[in-house]
């Protein structure tokens, strides 16, 4: 029991800690910052948070050549087109759905922001050994292959198809890559909270869910300041509506 509300306390320091550097990176009075610069620093600190939520995810489908970590669909708790679920204590929610397919997609960089992959075939991870700058080889978008979703304001871009060579991606230098739909879960921070262990429902303060990675939870929450900052992703990543 001692050993349980140990690791709970050091789960909230965690988030604690990443909400500081956070607001310490946005709040900078020694340089006068360009909002490029600030969301760079941003981009950087998710790209480290979930770095270990990738590795443990190369590691359950790859490692243990398990199928099921190709199905992406609702891993997490905010992959639900943008609709707020239900609290199973209080109930049904009133949002409206917040996904959008994009006519001029996203344009990121694998190596350089912040994107999950869901690579599963043991055989198919040979693209580790083909693609990459060193071996004339870089990693290329096929727009007929590459899809991603990107989710906002969390700036996070989860692959949907092309799983392994956009997981190459990440570990090398290469070309773009495209989201072609985003999804705003914005309306979400009116109901739910992230406490460092557990997503929680405001009115009632039930865990509603627990994320696999608490990592995610982490990154939830820092969305909720870039939310506060009004971070300009859109003129970022150059979107176009």
């Amino acid at each position: 029991m001692f050993h349980r509300k140990k690791i709970k306390k050091k789960n909230e320091l965690r988030l604690k800690h990443y909400q500081n550097l956070t607001l310490n990176l946005l709040k900078n009075n020694t340089l006068p910052l360009t909002p490029e610069e600030k969301i760079n620093g941003v981009n950087k600190i998710n790209k480290i948070l979930i770095s270990g939520v990738q590795q443990r995810i190369f590691e359950r489908g790859v490692l243990k050549n398990d199928f099921s970590y190709n199905h992406y669909d609702h891993r997490y708790f905010f992959e639900t087109y943008g609709i707020v679920p239900k609290c199973p204590t209080c109930g049904e929610i009133e949002s409206e759905e917040n996904h959008h397919s994009l006519k001029n997609p996203i344009t990121f960089y694998p190596n350089a922001d912040p994107l999950l992959s869901f690579p599963w075939n043991q055989s198919r991870i040979d693209t580790l050994q083909y693609i990459g700058f060193r071996t004339g080889h870089p990693f290329t978008n096929h727009p007929s292959n590459h899809f991603s979703t990107y989710f906002y304001p969390i700036n996070l871009f989860l692959a949907t198809n092309g799983f392994h060579s956009q997981f190459s991606g990440i570990y090398d230098n290469g070309e773009f890559a495209t989201a072609q739909q985003l999804i705003d879960i914005s309306q979400f921070y009116d109901h739910y909270f992230f406490d460092g262990n557990h997503f929680r429902h405001y009115i009632c303060n039930k865990i509603v869910d627990t994320p696999e990675d608490l990592e995610i939870g982490i990154l939830y929450e820092l969305g909720r300041i870039y939310l506060d900052f009004e971070l300009n992703f859109k003129s970022y990543y150059k979107l176009k509506p």
